[in-house]
């Protein structure tokens, strides 16, 4: 239940993020997602109960989500011209923290068990702080203008706050006008039901064939560099071939699918290991292409992180339903095989969706009005039907 709850609200809370950049800029609703998943960590190595831990997870669910799409989504915007290879940097940060963290844990744990395992992951998100010093200087003109400290300027700053969270609340809905970003959601929330049917078993045949709580680290390391190294050479590769967002995606996820194939057919932990690292290499490039599969549909950059956090949520829905129906379908049936088989089917009709989706998404690509209620910011009815004809041509 802790890691159900923790993925339920990490995916759930994802149009926070939109939201909070819109708000207080992008330092700002870093600081807070960071700070949020920081306290739960903290308040989990308190935990005396498990109640606790599920009142606990909440928070580092809140706070992990703000954080990760903020990340992901602003490496976009600090580099318009080479998007991908910042994407690149940002899926290698995310397999260096899986190596590190798989062997920090590993000794951690045969040292002091879950209690020193949690110290560990809050060492490890506090230095996340470090990364708000590196912010590019851009992104502050986000920030909302701050009033005289009297009560009227107070007032003035909360009524700002409170437009902007509504503007952002609006922007991130008239996102699904867009019938290529509603492709998008649809393709993704396939891909996170097809991807759990085969990780859902993945623990109870690695127990099976003789492996421990060590080589289960062992395991996270290897798929982390793995991760590192299918993100850099898909993305570098899509970036230097000129090859589209949901192409790329999509030959991804059929990859994944291959992947999972690999893992019915292992018979032994060293098959089941390989296969992981296969399934890892193909999907860090699945999830680090999801900003520029966006921003492949809407033509609005800032909507990206709007777009972001409300696929993750659509995306919580398969990851609560999908290890039920895969769990259902073994005890049914009394083997792996239709888990593993389906899981495969429905990541690869992933995969061939988002590469039919790729001419769709081209063909009715359009622009969307800028939401705001001052007159400097409005785009006016004429100058939207210019962009509209430009945009088509």
């Amino acid at each position: 239940w802790v890691a159900s709850i923790y993925t339920s609200v990490r995916c759930g809370s994802g149009p926070l993020a939109g939201i909070l950049l819109d708000t207080f800029g992008a330092r700002r609703a870093s600081t807070i997602g960071t700070i949020t998943f920081i306290i739960g960590v903290l308040l989990s190595t308190c935990a005396t109960e498990l109640f606790h831990l599920y009142l606990t997870t909440v928070l580092c669910g809140v706070g992990a989500s703000i954080s990760c799409i903020l990340a992901v989504s602003l490496s976009t915007l600090a580099t318009e011209r080479n998007a991908l290879i910042a994407l690149s940097f940002a899926g290698t940060g995310a397999g260096a923290g899986m190596i590190v963290f798989a062997f920090l844990g590993s000794y951690t744990m045969d040292l002091s068990g879950w209690e020193g395992f949690y110290y560990v992951a809050l060492t490890l998100s506090s230095s996340a702080l470090l990364s708000l010093f590196f912010f590019p200087a851009n992104f502050e003109a986000s920030k909302p203008r701050r009033k005289k400290e009297t009560a009227g300027g107070m007032f003035e700053n909360f009524r700002h706050a409170i437009e902007k969270a509504r503007q952002g609340f609006h922007r991130g809905w008239l996102l699904y006008r867009e019938p290529g970003f509603r492709l998008i959601i649809i393709i993704l929330s396939i891909f996170s039901l097809g991807a759990y049917f085969p990780l859902v078993f993945v623990a109870e045949r690695a127990q099976r064939f003789g492996a421990d709580d060590s080589r289960a680290f062992q395991q996270l390391a290897g798929g982390g560099a793995a991760l590192i190294a299918g993100t850099i050479i898909v993305l570098w590769g899509a970036n230097f071939f000129n090859i589209r967002p949901m192409i790329a995606q999509g030959v991804c996820l059929l990859g994944m699918g291959a992947a999972t194939i690999l893992m019915l057919l292992a018979t032994d932990y060293t098959g089941l290991s390989v296969a992981l690292i296969f399934f890892s290499a193909f999907s860090g490039p699945t999830l680090f292409l999801c900003p520029q599969a966006v921003e492949q549909t809407l033509t609005e950059q800032m909507n990206s992180t709007h777009g972001l956090g409300h696929i993750m949520m659509w995306n919580s829905i398969p990851m609560l339903v999908g290890p039920p129906i895969a769990a259902f379908l073994r005890d049914t049936t009394n083997s792996y095989t239709p888990p593993y088989v389906i899981g495969a089917a429905i990541l690869a009709l992933a995969g061939l969706l988002d590469i039919y989706g790729d001419k769709h998404t081209v063909r009715r690509k359009r622009v969307l009005p800028v939401l705001s209620r001052t007159r400097t910011e409005q785009t006016s009815l004429k100058e939207f039907r210019v962009l509209m004809k430009a945009s088509y041509v």
